[in-house]
């Protein structure tokens, strides 16, 4: 028998991971430790499947874990940073202590590391989080003016007065600054504040004055276009065009220029105005606003979710653009949310599939972007039932207010759209038929050919989308007319080839069952897809042209080692679920209840491939069950 090593337990650990068979894996991590307790790679897999577990995990041996990591690990600021990261995941265990776990390691961090200035921010973070405000004041207003970040300290200070609603208070902080420093970040937040309250007459003052007396007269220039870049675009390119006129090469005026045509949906040529002005200042690759309208562009734009949260991962607290960023994650959720694709936690699935492809790190990265953003949807958004209800099934964050509880359960909500009635009682064909041609009608000609392409992405749309999904179904479960609910999938595809309903995985199914298989094969080379409907399905399309035994095999194994539960319904090893799961994740047996509830028929319908698929198990001679 050959030796147990810690590579191949690591290993061991890597495969068990991967299956999501979280217990194994921290119980292989611990014989690693056991053996080498320096081993740092077995603390983060015992940590990453604490998170996945949840609240099923032992509360000492999570401690433990966290502490251990840290015993063991080089005390540079990046393995507390780690340490902390973990432990505010754990943020849904009510067991654990989590302030005072957090605390020690803050201040043990804070000891090692006293010029840290992101160990000083998730101190403050976690004070405010976890105190009362005007203890957090009081802490804050203890801490040294000598300290090296003392004016990132105030504009956290202004910030949680915001957060407060007290913008006086906010503004007396800014004021201070400016006092003992006139800088033009600061003065930058002063003017956004009074934007914020309406104080309009204050902020253009403070421009115009800054104009006329040629103090910063280029930058005042261009902050009064970003001013007016809300009402009047042409004003607003004016007065920034004359910044350009008076520097050519003043980078922040290609900035505003990039600005103001995002604003009005010009991204391709936002994306220019944005690279050109990095030409003549590179530093403004650092600045919070340039990196939040850089995720915008990405964002609608080039349709990169990845992308725009990692740009949106590097905005903080004390940035100002925190709070536009607050409305472009709540966009983001919106649009996964309205996609109704949720693990049970409420967390949206690894790897989902339509304008993004999240992985774990990434959804990670995602709700680190703002653990309060939850409380926001409901209040900035409580126009849509659609979305206030899918997060209260499905909530991200369990911290909901009173008010906001109190706010869904009186049913306050108003339907989701202002011309589109959401919530229509539809259940025969005629019913289907009606609110389609209804949408039709009211939208016009125009409109849809204006928008084909990209339907989902507009709100308003998304009635008519479901609509058209679930008239496909009802054509096809009762039999009325097969050819038109495969019709419909293609229209919708049509309309929105991001397909973020995943009506190609139905169709391409239902095409199979049909046995067009030239639709099936125009479809399958337009979407490179992964998942069990797309490796199943090509298993019986291999099947139905013939293909060789080796080739078939191959793509079976393949399948399989991708999501074997599939395999025990095929073989009728468990009997056939009767309902469709709301949501799936890769991999998982909630995906394999929704793949065989749709394509059961097509593969029994077909003799010769249940057939050879028996024949095929066999001789892989694996046991799946």
């Amino acid at each position: 028998m050959s030796k147990i090593t810690k590579d191949k337990l690591i290993k061991r650990a890597k495969k068990l991971f991967k299956r999501e068979n979280y217990e194994n894996c921290i119980k292989t991590a611990n014989k690693i430790l056991k053996m080498d307790s320096n081993y740092l790679e077995a603390y983060i897999f015992k940590l990453d499947s604490f998170i996945r577990l949840d609240k099923k995990i032992n509360i000492d041996d999570f401690e433990e874990t966290v502490l251990g990591y840290l015993t063991h690990s080089p005390k540079d600021e990046g393995n507390y940073l780690v340490a902390i990261y973990y432990i505010i995941l754990m943020d849904k265990i009510e067991l654990i202590d989590k302030l005072g776990l957090l605390t020690y390691i803050i201040n043990e961090g804070m000891l090692s590391h006293p010029e840290s200035y992101d160990i000083l921010l998730l101190r403050l973070k976690v004070l405010y989080e976890n105190s009362e405000f005007e203890e957090t004041i009081e802490y804050l207003d203890n801490l040294a003016k000598t300290n090296k970040f003392w004016k990132d300290i105030l504009y956290f200070k202004a910030n949680i007065y915001m957060e407060e609603d007290k913008y006086d208070k906010s503004l007396e902080v800014y004021n201070k600054i400016l006092n003992d420093s006139r800088d033009l970040d600061t003065l930058s937040r002063k003017i956004r504040t009074l934007q914020l309250i309406e104080r309009d007459d204050e902020a253009l003052e403070i421009l115009d004055g800054m104009i006329d007396d040629n103090d910063e007269k280029n930058w005042a220039l261009v902050n009064k276009g970003l001013h007016y870049q809300d009402q009047d675009e042409t004003l607003a390119m004016e007065f920034i065009d004359e910044a350009i006129k008076n520097d050519p090469e003043y980078g922040f005026a290609y900035y505003g220029k990039a600005s103001v045509l995002a604003q009005i949906d010009e991204y391709d040529d936002a994306a220019k105005y944005l690279d050109k002005a990095l030409t003549y200042d590179v530093n403004l690759s650092d600045n919070a606003d340039f990196i939040f309208l850089s995720a915008i562009i990405c964002y609608h734009g080039d349709d990169d979710g990845i992308a725009a949260l990692e740009h949106l991962s590097r905005i903080d607290f004390i940035d100002y653009c925190y709070y536009d960023t607050t409305d472009l994650l709540l966009e983001m959720f919106h649009d996964i949310i309205s996609e109704g694709i949720f693990e049970s936690d409420g967390t949206p699935n690894i790897n989902i599939d339509g304008d993004f492809n999240f992985d774990k790190e990434t959804m990670d990265l995602f709700k680190k972007s703002n653990v309060n953003a939850i409380h926001v949807i409901f209040y900035k958004n409580h126009d849509s039932h659609f979305v206030d209800t899918r997060i209260y099934n499905n909530p991200v964050d369990n911290n909901l207010s009173p008010e906001i509880i109190d706010m869904i359960e009186s049913g306050e909500d108003v339907e989701l759209y202002d011309d589109t009635p959401e919530k229509r009682d539809l259940t025969t064909v005629e019913d289907y038929e009606q609110a389609l041609s209804d949408f039709h009608d009211l939208k016009g000609d125009e409109y849809f050919k204006e928008h084909k392409g990209r339907f989902w992405k507009l709100h308003e749309t998304r009635p008519f989308m479901m609509w058209l999904f679930d008239y496909s179904a009802l054509l096809w479960d009762e039999e009325i007319d097969k050819d038109k609910s495969i019709d419909l999938l293609k229209y919708m595809i049509e309309l929105n080839p991001s397909d973020n309903q995943g009506a190609r995985d139905i169709l391409m199914t239902r095409l199979l069952e049909l046995d067009r298989l030239k639709e099936f094969k125009e479809y399958n080379l337009e979407y490179d897809d992964y998942g069990s409907f797309t490796l199943y399905n090509n298993v019986l399309l291999a099947i139905k042209n013939k293909k060789n035994d080796a080739k078939i095999k191959s793509l079976l194994k393949k399948a399989i080692e991708f999501n074997e539960h599939v395999i025990t319904y095929l073989t009728n090893k468990k009997p056939i679920p009767q309902t469709l799961p709301e949501v799936y994740s890769y991999g998982g047996l909630d995906e394999a209840e929704y793949y065989v509830i749709i394509a059961i028929k097509a593969w029994n319908n077909d003799e010769i491939a249940m057939k050879k698929l028996n024949e095929y198990i066999q001789s892989l001679k694996r046991d799946f069950y």
